[in-house]
């Protein structure tokens, strides 16, 4: 059994590593505590990353040609597309899920919430 990297690689435009680690290793260990056996307990640990992990390896594919290309065709689409994308709309929230590692509300699935920022920061 794997957890982090060592289960799935993404590339570090995503800056993952960190992220899935944490989310893999709550995971592993709540599927220990709540479910008999060492084989149940890792089924049940692979059910609660799979959705989130799957899509962050898509979003790997499809982002690396963008990021780590020696081609000049996928950098003129980023600066051209994706770099004011990021700035207008729904984009700065989109991205800043992305890179929270947020996307595919990770969290839902493993019983965590994301903390009140406002009442933390004491602006409630």
């Amino acid at each position: 059994m794997h957890i982090g990297d060592a289960w799935h690689a993404a590339s570090p435009q995503l800056g993952q590593g960190a992220n899935m680690a944490l989310l893999d290793a709550w995971a592993l260990a709540k599927a220990l505590r709540e479910t008999d056996g060492v084989a149940a307990s890792l089924a049940r640990f692979i059910s609660l990353r799979r959705a989130h992990v799957r899509l962050y390896q898509w979003l790997t594919w499809l982002f690396t040609p963008l990021y780590q290309s020696d081609s000049a065709f996928p950098a003129i689409l980023r600066d051209i597309f994706l770099a004011p994308l990021s700035r207008v709309g729904l984009g700065p929230r989109i991205q800043a899920r992305l890179v929270a590692g947020l996307a595919g509300n990770p969290l839902r699935p493993l019983g965590l919430k994301l903390p009140n920022y406002r009442v933390l920061s004491g602006r409630d």
